[in-house]
């Protein structure tokens, strides 16, 4: 296969290479976007299958103490971006967004195709090509530029620009792209990568199989989830290996860092203990506990 030369090349098709195509084709730039996958943006459209959540709705302010570290470079960052801002791109897309109860934000519907095919679409009318299927084998510098070559059916392929941008994900979900096999191209040009670590993933718990047997899949709403003097309230669903959920991912971090991991659920933070036991005391014992406590 012929090669070709453009003055932006994004490697990789999910959300932030699309972003970056998006923010280098708006500056002018000719942009070649390349995915080792047959179509873009197949880990975006797994995470909407949760509702996807795009944002949140917390002032700039308060919003960088939840990424846990460089609260100024995100704060920064948030100031060029906000959550706002956020809001007013899907809708120039046509999708409309909405705050939930919990201060998230989700485009209506709830659904990731349906913004998925208007941010492609719009792409495609501000001029950026797409190439799919063609997984990355190496990047050269050449002549001031950038070599980037591809493998597309076991045929080779070469594209070169004076800019390559890398959005090669993770290593969480093979089937969707994020192998995470790239770092050694990197280290290939002495780069130092930081190791792979779990980001966002659920705790591995060893339930009793009485437990599981009566529990698993059963959501749990409305809790206060601590550990390491930090509360998160969320939700969790009860899974065969442990606990999934918003509020186990924003803790992760937090109980990787515990010698020994310990969480503390409030399964009615709403509630004194008082006014609990006043609940139980008016309920019939014969309900059990799930109906006398109304979890469920």
């Amino acid at each position: 296969m012929a090669g070709s030369d453009s003055s932006v090349l994004v490697i990789g098709g999910g959300p932030a290479g699309l972003r970056a195509a998006e923010v280098a084709c708006s500056a002018g730039a000719n942009v070649i976007l390349c995915e080792g996958k047959r179509s873009v943006g197949r880990k975006f459209l797994v995470a909407g299958r949760g509702g996807l959540n795009l944002t949140h709705s917390e002032s700039v302010e308060n919003f960088p103490e939840r990424y846990g570290s460089e609260p100024e470079r995100w704060r920064d960052l948030l100031r060029e971006f906000s959550p706002e801002d956020l809001r007013e791109w899907a809708a120039g897309l046509g999708v409309e967004t909405y705050v939930g109860t919990s201060g998230r934000v989700f485009p209506r519907g709830q659904k990731a195709a349906g913004l998925l095919r208007a941010w492609v679409r719009a792409l495609r009318s501000a001029g950026v090509e797409f190439r799919t299927g063609v997984r990355l084998s190496g990047v050269v510098p050449e002549a001031g530029a950038w070599r980037a070559e591809f493998v597309k059916e076991g045929e080779a392929t070469v594209v070169t620009a004076r800019a390559v941008v890398l959005a090669l994900g993770g290593a969480s979900w093979p089937e969707t792209g994020s192998d995470g096999t790239w770092p050694a191209l990197l280290a290939a040009h002495g780069v130092e990568v930081t190791l792979w670590a779990p980001a966002n993933c659920g705790w591995e718990v060893d339930w009793p199989a009485p437990f599981l047997a009566c529990a698993e899949g059963m959501p749990l709403k409305n809790l206060l989830v601590s550990a390491g003097g930090e509360s998160i309230s969320g939700e969790l669903l009860i899974t065969r290996y442990g606990l999934e959920g918003g509020a186990i991912y924003r803790l992760g971090r937090i109980l990787r860092a515990m010698d020994h991991p310990e969480i503390l659920l409030d399964l009615k933070p709403q509630l004194s203990v008082e006014a609990l036991r006043d609940r139980l005391a008016k309920r019939s014992t014969t309900l059990g506990w799930s109906s006398a406590l109304n979890l469920s």
